[in-house]
């Protein structure tokens, strides 16, 4: 990818960031639409339930040697082998290139002494800011003349901390007098970090300008830090610069392993030559294999190419860190057998009787269900059912005591008007069970009376819910305003 690529690339995702920013920044919701979301959000609801649960159906004596024969028979592709991989490979080592170079201590000294700005630099600031914002209402001069005249209320002996609670536009830190707590470098916009940083502790700067307007930034606290002395950074410093040394040469190397494996693609000869390593060999391997070298993901993927498995080329290579690199061929495939019977009938058995009890227990559930429905008979439906209804009272969508599946049906229930009992039925998508559920009664919420964090989190949640309504609004209008053209290209 060249600069210039890579900075398309940015300004794009830049100006889509933006725009999203701009779409979601815009939404809103009412009041009354958050009282209204709470109104259904917050209701509760009184749940009875009458659980069938799996195990109580399940008898593997039901399952004959006659049935797990026929299912072995049937379905002989499922228990097949993986087959297994016998490879070799090469791995070529940075160690390889690791060399006792040597600096004097004048470049030693140099190396400390900008390890020790990089992480001072590094160290966390904590600053406090005011805004003036540019935006609809105000213009760019006119948000630089009322920052200034700020400042000079600063020069005259008024604190930022006072002026930003009384006069900032960032509603974030403005009760807490513009302080910002601690951030590293990266959190602020560059020209904001920029300034921060070259703060002295109580100065406060000059007016800055970002996409958000005007501020004045006061650096009050840097991260203590301990920083080592010359004489405890020296071998560091010194390990370091060798081991920079050795990744480099192994990058140099990377380039040479890949030209040599690809002009000889059915050998790893020409790389032990090259670079005097070993051929090592991975034998009876399955593609789930992690042993080894296997043990990494980008190895097992490389190995396991059609190239590679089918074709019997060498792989690409690949780079593990900044530590080693893996080259690899086949050598002998052995190919997916059938397990023999006696190795996976009680899987089978299992299998089957699982299968038997999940049907009988879905029809005694829609069997008392449908029976239910009829005549209303809740006691003998318990009876019929072998357990006893499960009674909530006043619950939520959100509460973590009942089975999700059985909150979903419950509320999505109306309720007669009549006050009968309203009857569902919900599958858990946790545990094997199934059930039949009856909703009794409906208490809608008044947002009044919510507690205060309820509140606020509907309101949140309303919020939220307006800015995504928003984007897939401007998405779907993109949608249908687009124009889409389509080339067909013939290949020889």
């Amino acid at each position: 990818m060249s600069v210039q690529t890579l900075r398309g690339l940015q300004q794009d995702s830049s100006v889509r960031s933006q725009l999203v920013s701009i779409i979601e920044d815009t939404a809103f919701a009412t009041d009354a639409e958050t009282r209204l979301s709470a109104t259904f959000d917050r209701q509760t609801r009184d749940i009875s339930i009458l659980e069938f649960k799996l195990e109580e159906f399940r008898d593997a004596e039901n399952v004959s040697d006659e049935d797990v024969a026929s299912h072995y028979e049937l379905f002989s592709d499922e228990f097949m082998t993986e087959g297994t991989f016998d490879f070799e490979f090469v791995e070529i080592s940075r160690d390889q290139f690791r060399q006792d170079a040597e600096l004097s201590d004048e470049e030693l000294q140099e190396l400390h002494d900008a390890d020790v700005e990089a992480r001072k630099s590094a160290a966390q600031r904590r600053g406090r800011h005011l805004l003036i914002k540019v935006d609809e209402s105000r213009t760019d001069e006119e948000a630089l003349t009322a920052i200034t005249d700020i400042r000079n209320r600063i020069g005259e002996g008024e604190s930022l901390e006072d002026l930003a609670r009384e006069l900032s536009e960032d509603a974030g830190s403005k009760q807490d007098g513009g302080d910002l707590g601690f951030s590293d470098r990266q959190q602020w916009v560059k020209e904001f970090s920029d300034s921060l940083w070259s703060l002295e502790i109580g100065e406060i700067s000059a007016p800055v300008k970002t996409t958000f307007g005007y501020h004045l930034i006061e650096l009050l606290e840097i991260e203590e830090m301990e920083l080592p002395s010359f004489v405890d950074n020296r071998d560091v410093l010194l390990e370091e610069h060798r081991t920079g040394l050795a990744v480099e040469a192994l990058k140099e190397a990377y380039t040479e392993v890949d030209k040599l494996a690809f002009e000889q693609s059915d050998s790893l000869q020409s790389i032990v030559e090259e670079f005097g390593v070993d051929i090592q060999q991975l034998n009876a391997v399955e593609r789930s294999s992690s042993e080894g070298v296997f043990g990494r993901a980008g190895v097992r993927t490389a190995f396991f190419e059609p190239d590679v498995i089918d074709n019997g080329f060498n792989s690409r290579v690949v780079e593990v860190g900044d530590e080693y690199i893996v080259v690899g061929r086949l050598l002998s495939r052995t190919e997916p057998t059938l397990k023999p019977l006696d190795e996976v009938a009680e899987q089978i058995k299992d299998k089957l009787d699982i299968e038997a009890a999940t049907t009988a227990r879905d029809a005694a559930r829609d069997e008392i269900f449908e029976q239910l429905q009829d005549d209303r008979n809740y006691a003998a439906a318990s009876l019929a059912a072998g357990s006893e209804w499960a009674v909530y009272e006043a619950k939520k969508r959100d509460d973590f005591d009942v089975d999700p599946a059985v909150l979903d049906v419950a509320f999505d229930q109306a309720l007669p008007d009549d006050g009968e009992r309203v009857l569902a039925k919900a599958t858990s998508e946790y545990t094997a069970s199934v059930f039949i559920v009856t909703v009794t009664r409906q208490d809608l919420a008044d947002y009044e009376v919510l507690p205060s964090e309820e509140q606020t989190k509907l309101q949140d949640d309303a919020a939220n819910g307006a800015k995504t309504k928003a984007m897939a609004s401007f998405i779907s209008s993109l949608r249908a305003e687009a124009s889409v053209e389509t080339e067909l290209f013939s290949y020889e």
